[in-house]
């Protein structure tokens, strides 16, 4: 079943961090639908809690969507994420107008943020 699926990637999140030494500037990175979110946008709880874990254990968080970045997807993305009570992270990388195979554009993204200096530790859904 689904929500097994998620209690159980929940907990491995949580255990990995626990028995695994963090890089320097270590980074998760999360995508937003079907993984922070569902498909009525409510949150998965046991993924939150897992992605607040890892904030708490220092870690930087970063999101990918799929979605276009327009002025209304970034404000829809915005208010779904405060009214889900969803921590708010820094970098959000959002689909360019133009577009690209989604696969394509999150292994650039991933790559974009490694050219950063940051060390990827796990990507959800991404």
């Amino acid at each position: 079943m689904w929500n097994e699926e998620v209690e159980t990637a929940g907990g491995d999140i949580t255990r990995w961090l626990a028995t695994n030494e963090l890089p320097s500037l270590p980074v998760a990175v999360f995508n937003l639908d079907n993984v922070l979110l569902d498909d009525q946008f409510k949150r998965i709880d046991p993924i939150i809690i897992a992605m607040e874990h890892v904030i708490s254990q220092g870690v930087e968080v970063m999101m990918i969507t799929d979605r276009i970045k327009t002025d209304a997807s970034v404000k829809l993305m915005f208010t779904q994420l405060v009214r889900n009570e969803i921590p708010i992270c820094r970098w959000i990388y959002f689909r360019r107008v133009n577009g690209r195979n989604p696969a394509v554009y999150k292994r650039r993204a991933r790559k974009s943020i490694f050219q950063q200096g940051k060390c990827i530790i796990m990507t959800v859904g991404c």
